[in-house]
């Protein structure tokens, strides 16, 4: 009987580790990248796409980036984004920041089309190819729901199987059969070990991104307020030099107005120091 209880709280205990594991947005991420994959993998001609994936590849800013899946074909070079995401997906191809919302709760993430154009460049560069040659394809899984859909262009697609069918449905010749293969060699060849140490160093890249970005906002709400300190000693001695002093004991005056009498309602300087000085 004990052991019937140790066992079961075993499995109960390893089925909750293993569900903390896969809420991880890393793990989670993985999970959609592994499904596009698949998809792709299973449901394009072999003899037509060429498909590789998890490639991680120098970028312009001296560190590196990594592309989801790169499939290659006379049709173009698809790069493809996946987003493993839950809720209501607000976005448009203009804005920075798109929008997860689940229930109450909103989260911002990067425009994933602007984030497709820095590997679509990255990825040109190193293969020495015109940015005409690249497609972008930006795949949505998990529970979500794209509330923008009129907004957004048709290579943002909700499922693996919307994204293999689009990739299909693009047909005009771009690039020929004999270079293709050149161009899979140059990016096995130019593309970083698919290692731990790649995956660390190109995180390590992207915080280091991300804290210079931070650095560069409070550097710039810093000299906006030490440029209105500054401004606000500048007018300070215009609005000294503005208010007269007392005759009397030299303080300063102030504007005050007529309460009763027959000058009720004008304004008059009176001391600042009233009722103790009555010098006007």
């Amino acid at each position: 009987m004990i052991w019937h209880l140790v066992l079961t709280w075993w499995w109960v205990g390893l089925l909750m580790l293993l569900i903390l594991i896969f809420r991880q947005p890393y793990v989670k991420g993985k999970v959609g990248e592994v499904f596009i994959g698949l998809c792709m993998k299973l449901m394009l001609d072999k003899t037509q796409y060429c498909i590789v994936n998890n490639v991680t590849i120098p970028d312009d800013a001296g560190g590196t980036t990594q592309i989801d899946h790169v499939v290659v074909s006379r049709y173009g070079i698809f790069v493809v984004e996946t987003k493993n995401m839950k809720g209501w997906i607000f976005g448009d191809d203009k804005s920075g920041k798109w929008t997860q919302q689940i229930f109450k709760v909103k989260n911002t993430f990067q425009n994933p089309l602007r984030q497709n154009y820095k590997h679509i460049k990255s990825l040109a560069a190193m293969l020495n190819l015109p940015d005409n040659l690249f497609i972008h394809v930006i795949v949505f899984v998990g529970e979500c729901t794209l509330k923008n859909r009129d907004k957004l262009p048709p290579s943002v697609i909700q499922g693996g199987f919307s994204a293999v069918g689009f990739i299909k449905s693009c047909k005009d010749e771009k690039i020929s059969d004999s270079d293709i293969e050149g161009i899979l060699t140059a990016i096995e060849s130019g593309r970083k070990s698919r290692t731990l140490k790649t995956h660390f160093d190109h995180v390590k890249h992207v915080k280091n991104i991300i804290a210079d970005k931070e650095q560069k906002v409070v550097q710039i709400a810093e000299q906006n307020i030490e440029q209105d300190i500054v401004e606000n000693i500048e007018l300070q001695p215009v609005l000294i030099q503005d208010e007269p002093l007392c005759s009397k004991c030299g303080a300063k005056m102030v504007q005050r107005t007529a309460a009763r009498g027959a000058n009720t309602g004008n304004t008059f300087w009176g001391c600042s120091r009233y009722p103790k000085c009555k010098g006007n």
